[in-house]
């Protein structure tokens, strides 16, 4: 419980929005009241559509025209409108305005030794506040792109997700509850698994439509939709990571030995990239019949006497991730740039290094490397160039800005530098001590949103952005070198 109570927040306390609205607007009364000892403020569309400036019906949203705070935009205009009941709509109001709460890998950790109901508890506020959170934001997506299908379909999706988690609201934790929820968390799994390819094809069409060239990423329209996605893919991983954990934790999906939940108390990095090391190299060798081997070489200098792999409390599923897609590009730009020589492939190499506060990963090819200004654009959605030895090797050029915000989520980071005409090191930084690595969370606000219209060169999850990332309440937070191990590729 005393793990509990740290996470417990005031629910409205100190919330800029609210503190700027006067005490004597009117409000709607619900015949449904929320959550219990709590009381929110329901605002009828008339009150909320006169934050607008000009309150005009036909004031049209989105950054393509520029945002001034926070419901800059008409309220009958949001999208969401016409998906969502008035009621759900009003709960959707209320939920963004409070701040998601960070939680450490500690703090996971320590929350597997609660009850299921004390869990459920937690978690059906924390998920109904993060998805608000998520969906009001995508209300501001330039609406060009609210236009495309596939866009207006995850936000369909994500409003159905809400509404039916705060059905939970006020119910106890009896037995049908829990296993209601269950299900409930286990159906948001299989709904939400296409978002990234759904509003891959909205942002694709949305280009062919506007007539913009495929490596085009620095217009306006897009610049201002890669802040959106950085945001709305950190929301998606976010909510996968509580949710998944409270299914692994009490025994709704299967887990491997010895970890709790979703993260593993010892977790063997090496071990992660042979498995990435494994996909890749399948995926590589179905595309080009070829693959170069990898050589890794473990580092602990938080420990000079010992020679064993680096390992600590990770969760293995996201550095799989991340090690995949790295692996997988340098592989394919080892074979592109080799081609000629394919049966004497220069290999991949492989630094693991343990400190006291990071794990650090270089991961090395000599794939020939890209001139400054395609290295500027590595993390752009969409961008990706064309292989020209095999055309079962294209991309939706998603892989490594998602690599990277799954780096970024636990405070991590995923850089690269490229050596024109030699290859390229990619460094991948982790945090060693479970306390420290705690979530990234998106928060939407009036501060965020003007930061993102002001400052739209600044990388939001960078630590440029980080003020953006989180309520100002929550930014508090609480082997050897000779070690040399040579992975050979499948024959």
């Amino acid at each position: 419980m005393a793990i509990l109570s740290k996470l417990t927040r005031p629910l409205l306390s100190q919330v800029r929005f609210l503190s700027r609205i006067p005490q004597s607007l009117p409000r709607l009364v619900l015949s449904n009241p929320s959550v219990s000892s709590v009381k929110f403020h329901s605002y009828t569309p008339e009150v909320i559509k006169s934050f607008s400036p000009t309150g005009s019906e036909n004031e049209v949203h989105g950054l393509s025209e520029g945002l001034g705070m926070v419901f800059a935009f008409d309220y009958q205009t949001m999208p969401v409108v016409e998906i969502m009941e008035p009621y759900v709509l009003s709960k959707l109001m209320e939920y963004s305005t409070i701040a998601p709460s960070p939680i450490s890998i500690e703090q996971f950790m320590a929350m597997s030794g609660i009850t299921e109901e004390e869990s459920f508890t937690h978690l059906k506020m924390e998920v109904a506040v993060r998805l608000a959170h998520m969906i009001m934001e995508l209300q501001h997506l330039p609406r060009e792109l609210h236009a495309e299908e596939r866009c207006h379909h995850t936000i369909s999706l994500y409003s159905k997700s809400f509404s039916q988690i705060i059905e939970f609201e006020e119910r106890e934790p009896d037995q049908q509850t829990l296993e209601e929820f269950m299900e409930l968390l286990k159906t948001f799994k299989a709904r939400h698994k296409d978002t990234v390819n759904d509003m891959a094809l909205a942002c694709m069409r949305l280009k062919e439509r506007l007539n913009i060239p495929k490596d085009e990423v620095s217009s306006h329209v897009f610049t201002s939709i890669k802040t959106f996605l950085d945001r709305l893919y950190t929301s998606r991983i976010s909510i996968h990571m509580i949710t998944n954990q409270h299914l692994a934790v009490y025994g709704y999906e299967r887990t491997p030995p010895n970890q709790i939940g979703i993260i593993h108390p010892n977790t063997c990095i090496t071990s992660i990239l042979v498995d990435a090391y494994d996909d890749a190299i399948f995926h590589t060798e179905n595309c080009y019949m070829v693959a170069p081997k990898v050589n890794v070489k473990n580092y602990n200098s938080s420990n000079q006497g010992n020679s064993e792999p680096a390992s600590g409390v990770l969760i293995p599923s996201h550095l799989y991730i991340i090690f995949y897609e790295v692996l997988k590009n340098a592989m394919r730009a080892t074979v592109e740039t080799h081609w000629d020589k394919k049966e004497n492939l220069p290999p991949i190499n492989v630094i693991v290094c343990q400190a006291n506060d990071d794990f650090t990963i270089k991961i090395s090819d000599q794939g020939g490397g890209v001139d400054r200004v395609t290295a500027e654009k590595m993390f752009y959605y969409l961008y990706s160039t064309n292989p020209k030895h095999s055309e079962s090797d294209r991309s939706l050029g998603y892989g490594l800005p998602l690599a990277r915000l799954y780096a970024r989520y636990f405070h991590g980071d995923l850089k690269v530098a490229a050596y024109e005409g030699f290859g390229t090191d990619v460094y991948i930084y982790t945090k060693a001590l479970a306390s420290t690595a705690v979530e990234r969370l998106p928060v939407y606000n009036k501060e965020s949103v003007e930061c993102w219209v002001e400052e739209q060169d600044h990388d939001w999850t960078s630590s440029i952005g980080t003020d953006m990332m989180q309520a100002t309440d929550k930014m508090a937070m609480a082997v050897d070198l000779n070690t040399t191990e040579i992975i050979q590729p499948k024959t």
